[in-house]
């Protein structure tokens, strides 16, 4: 257990009730502490002040759970205020439950067991079972993209309507695929497609059968191509990425709506007397206006605070301050004619993935940082693979090769150069990256 309280007084009276429960309890006075010590330890639950003296109990909870993720961390919150505006607050950044202080210790023992019961790791509750779900809720290239990243060996198992179907890995790789006859890569494009049923991770001693080489992601891709071959006349079938052209192929224009926005918005981004605005927004706002472009710049933050400054209105420091926050991200609104706009969204290329994964974007700006590009593979090339999503990289030549290629069906085009080299120049990259959305 962990406490998070100021108050002395009060935080040895929670400790020792617990104490006297049966519990390991570690007790600290600020969200600071908190954060530290979840980082370092593995805690089962926590217990928070709702009034933190450095930050709000809000974000403390929201760092908390993005540590744990993909995990729940149960987090009970005491206070003083049960106002439905504080508890929904509260209830929103994560908390599991908001207390009435003083709390009761018969009421903290039930509601602590309560809580320990219902977040009981998967494979605890359900033997060798980590992960399950409904296809009809769940992508499975979602899932095995998880489970790359968290470097799982075991087995994927899938029922549907067809025979059941079984993928094998080892350390997040996959060696195994298998559906009624088929094996390896024939069975996991036919896998892939399976949309209703049901799915379940387990644990498993790794396989000895290897029917597929490569990554997890380029299994996906080259599966991905067999899948859309085989649905082709036998004249229209290709081999191989590289007849498919993968450096700049996209097999289906842009909707209309995006093609007239960049006609429009790609010649105004250059304007020198155009300017736009830094703001913080929550990490997955989508302007639901029809007259926005949205493009999603994987890079560094302040890499893109430092560009993006040439053509924005001046920061402010409270700005600066807050960027940290979590599930906020930075924002730069440009305002074309009309009510046209391009709206940028920057993700730090160092989170872990499934706190973006699921966001969705028109274009994908990819600035390969300074300390070297690979720190995104396989991520964001899975990300670009998942929404088919049109993406200019910035990279070294050597680099920008192994960052998203191949990419299948999906629009990727290069430059030989890093954001960082190509200061005053950021008009031109953002004009270059709306353009892919003009038919050729």
């Amino acid at each position: 257990m962990l406490t998070v309280d100021p108050d002395r007084v009060s935080s040895v009276i929670t400790v020792r009730a617990l104490e006297k429960m049966g519990y390991e309890v570690e007790s600290v006075a600020d969200a600071a502490g908190g954060l530290e010590t979840i980082q370092q330890r593995q805690i089962d639950l926590v217990i928070c002040e709702a009034t933190l003296p450095d930050i709000p109990a809000t974000s403390f909870i929201a760092m908390s759970q993005r540590i744990y993720a993909p995990s729940p961390l149960p987090v009970l919150v005491v206070t003083m205020d049960l106002h439905t505006p504080v508890r929904l607050e509260l209830l929103r950044a994560g908390a599991l439950e908001c207390l009435a202080k003083p709390v009761e210790a018969e009421e903290l023992r039930l509601r602590v067991s309560r809580a320990l019961r219902d977040h009981e790791p998967a494979e605890l509750r359900f033997g060798a079972v980590q992960l399950g779900g409904d296809l009809g809720s769940f992508s499975l290239t979602d899932v095995l993209t998880l489970l790359d990243l968290a470097k799982h060996t075991g087995r994927l198992e899938i029922a549907s309507s067809r025979e059941p179907g079984v993928i094998e890995l080892v350390d997040g790789q996959i060696l195994h695929a298998e559906l009624g006859r088929l094996q390896g890569i024939e069975a996991l494009a036919v896998i892939l497609r399976v949309a209703r049923g049901w799915f379940r991770v387990q644990r498993a001693e790794p396989t000895p059968r290897r029917t597929i080489e490569g990554t997890t992601t380029q299994s996906m891709l080259d599966a991905t191509v067999l899948d859309a071959n085989q649905r082709r006349t036998p004249s229209m079938r290709i081999r191989t990425l590289e007849e498919l052209g993968v450096s700049k192929a996209q097999l289906s224009p842009p909707p209309a709506r995006l093609a007239r926005l960049a006609r429009r918005l790609a010649p105004l981004i250059q304007d020198p007397h155009r300017l736009g605005e830094l703001e913080l927004s929550p990490r997955d706002s989508r302007p639901d206006d029809e007259d926005t472009l949205t493009l999603t710049w994987f890079g560094e933050i302040n890499e893109a605070i430092s560009t993006l400054w040439e053509i924005s209105a001046p920061l402010s420091p409270q700005l600066l301050h807050d960027l940290r926050t979590p599930n906020l991200a930075l924002h730069w609104r440009f305002h074309g004619r009309d009510r046209d706009q391009l709206a940028i969204r920057v993700i730090e290329l160092d989170e872990p993935s499934p706190a973006w994964f699921h966001l969705s974007t028109d274009l994908a700006l990819l600035a390969a940082p300074p300390t070297g590009a690979f720190v995104v593979d396989p991520s964001v090339r899975a990300y670009v693979l998942t929404h088919k999503t049109p993406t200019l990289v910035l990279a070294p030549e050597d680099e920008s090769a192994r960052l998203l290629s191949p990419a299948p069906f999906t629009q990727v085009v290069s430059r030989d150069a890093r954001l960082v080299d190509l200061r005053g120049q950021v008009r031109t990259v953002l004009a270059d990256a709306i353009r892919m959305c003009i038919p050729s």
